[in-house]
C-alpha cells in the first residue's frame, strides 16, 4: 500500500503587547509533505502462533517556510526569513510475535522503529504565555524511535481478562522546549525579553528514552455489570543534551510517572447506558528543567447514555463531580 499527506499551516497575529498596544504583526507558516510505500506480511503458524512484519520508507519535504513580522502602526518590516527546503527518507521496519502459552495466556512481544515529522506549529509558530516565550525552530529534524514491547494476556472464560505489557522505546533528537539561560542568547533568539521572563526554543534533544509497565482488566460478571481498571507506570527522561546538560536525567514535561483509570458500566435495560470513572494523575512538572512542579490530580465524571432508536442517542455526563482543583500550567 501507500499513503500521502499534504499540509499547509499559517499563523497570523498581533504581538509583542506593550503599554497598551502591539509592537509587530507575525505571519508565519509553510508546507508540509509526507508520502510513504509500505509492506506487510501476515503469517499464521501451528498451535495457533501468529508472526506480522512490516516494511516501510517514507518521503517528507518541508517547503515555503517563512516568518514575517511588520510595525501595526507603520507597517514598517521588522523581520523576514525564507527558510531554506528541505526533505528525506525514513525507513521503518516491524516485527511482531503472538504465541498462545496455555488455552487461557497469550504472549506477544514486537520491536520496530519508526520516525516523527516535526509539525508546522514547532517549525514556525512561536508562543508567549505570560513573560515566558517558546520560540519556533524551522531546523528541526525528525524524531527516531526505537521500541521494544513484551506482554502477557490472562483470559480465562469470556467475563475475564488481565493483560501486563512491558515496553521500552529509545528516542533519537526528541524534539523538547530547550530552556536558553544564557540572557545575550536568549536576545538574540527571541528579540525583546520582558523583566523576569523566560526564554525557551524547541530544539532536539540527542538522546532520550521511555520504559514502562501497563496494566489493564476487564471484568465483567453479569450483562448488565462491566468492571474496567487500567494503570500507566512510565519513566520517560531525558538521557544525553550536550547543548543542554541540565536536562540529563530530568523527566519529559508533563509526563506523570503514575496513571490510573477505573470504571463502572451498567445496563438496566437495553437502552440505556449508566457509567462512572475515576482518572488519577501522579505529580509532573511543567518544564524542563524541573523547576516548576505540578501536584497529583484526581476526576471523577459520571454519564449516561440513552437509545432513541438505531440512528440516534443522547449522551450526558457530569466532569470533576467534587469539584477537585487540577492544575495544568
Amino acid at each position: 500500500g501507500a499513503d500521502l499527506r499534504y499540509l499547509q499551516g499559517e499563523t497570523n497575529e498581533n504581538a509583542g503587547f506593550v503599554d497598551g498596544s502591539f509592537l509587530r504583526r507575525r505571519r508565519a507558516g509553510g508546507d508540509q509533505f509526507l508520502g510513504g510505500a509500505f509492506l506487510r506480511s501476515a503469517h499464521r503458524l501451528d498451535q495457533g502462533t501468529a508472526v506480522d512484519a512490516s516494511l516501510r520508507l517514507d518521503f517528507w519535504a518541508l517547503r515555503d517556510g517563512e516568518r514575517v513580522e511588520r510595525r501595526p502602526s507603520t507597517g514598517a518590516l521588522l523581520r523576514e526569513e525564507d527558510f531554506p527546503d528541505r526533505e528525506g527518507f525514513e525507513p521503518s521496519l516491524s516485527l511482531a510475535l503472538r504465541h498462545p502459552l496455555s488455552e487461557t495466556v497469550t504472549f506477544s512481544t514486537s520491536v520496530g522503529t519508526s520516525f516523527r515529522l516535526p509539525t508546522i506549529n514547532e517549525l514556525y509558530r512561536p508562543f508567549r504565555v505570560r513573560n515566558d516565550i517558546t520560540e519556533a525552530n524551522a531546523a528541526l529534524d525528525p524524531e527516531r524511535f526505537v521500541s521494544v514491547d513484551a506482554g502477557l494476556r490472562w483470559e480465562p472464560d469470556d467475563s475475564l481478562a488481565l493483560a501486563v505489557d512491558l515496553f521500552h522505546h529509545w528516542i533519537r533528537d526528541a524534539i523538547a522546549n530547550m530552556p536558553i539561560t544564557d540572557p545575550q542568547e536568549a536576545a538574540a533568539v527571541a528579540g525583546f525579553v520582558p523583566p523576569g521572563g523566560t526564554v525557551a526554543q524547541r530544539r532536539n534533544v540527542d538522546a532520550a528514552r521511555v520504559w514502562g509497565l501497563e496494566t489493564r482488566l476487564r471484568w465483567q460478571p453479569t450483562e448488565a455489570w462491566l468492571f474496567s481498571l487500567s494503570y500507566l507506570y512510565s519513566q520517560a527522561s531525558f538521557v544525553d543534551s550536550p547543548e543542554q546538560p541540565l536536562l540529563e536525567g530530568n523527566r519529559f514535561p508533563q509526563a506523570p510517572e503514575h496513571r490510573a483509570v477505573a470504571g463502572l458500566e451498567c445496563t438496566p435495560t437495553e437502552d440505556l447506558l449508566l457509567f462512572a470513572q475515576v482518572d488519577y494523575g501522579s505529580e509532573q512538572f511543567d518544564d524542563a528543567l524541573e523547576s516548576r512542579r505540578l501536584p497529583s490530580w484526581w476526576n471523577t465524571r459520571l454519564g449516561a447514555r440513552f437509545h432513541l432508536h438505531d440512528a440516534h442517542s443522547v449522551h450526558a455526563r457530569v466532569e470533576n463531580l467534587f469539584d477537585e482543583e487540577i492544575v495544568t500550567g
